[in-house]
């Protein structure tokens, strides 16, 4: 496993780039200008997190009882956890059509 620019572990880095959603994924994609890895999990933590902040507040604007909420809410923490757990454990893991779309993304000069 390769350092970072903030001498961490590409795995852990990119486990940390899944922490608090977007805002991790924001912060490490300033300061990781290089390492493809840790770029790959920002923008793909950025991606979804962002798409899943707004089917949040969705949904909690338009339920108006919480079951919904909780359901949704629950199946976003399994999915945080599992791609915490994929990047940690060094996998490049895609997400259907997000990660396609990152890789593109990254891909350009």
């Amino acid at each position: 496993m390769a350092e970072t620019r903030v001498r961490l572990k590409e795995n852990v880095a990119g486990l940390l780039c899944y922490l608090l959603g977007w805002v991790t994924g924001v912060t490490f994609l300033i300061i990781e200008p290089k390492n493809r890895f840790v770029r790959f999990q920002a923008l793909q933590s950025i991606v979804v997190f962002g798409i899943l902040t707004v089917i949040l507040v969705a949904v909690g604007l338009l339920v108006q009882t919480g079951y919904l909420f909780g359901v949704v809410f629950g199946l976003f923490i399994v999915f945080w956890f599992w791609l915490m757990l994929s990047a940690y454990l060094g996998t490049w893991y895609r997400l259907p059509v997000i990660g396609s779309l990152v890789d593109r993304w990254l891909a350009q000069p």
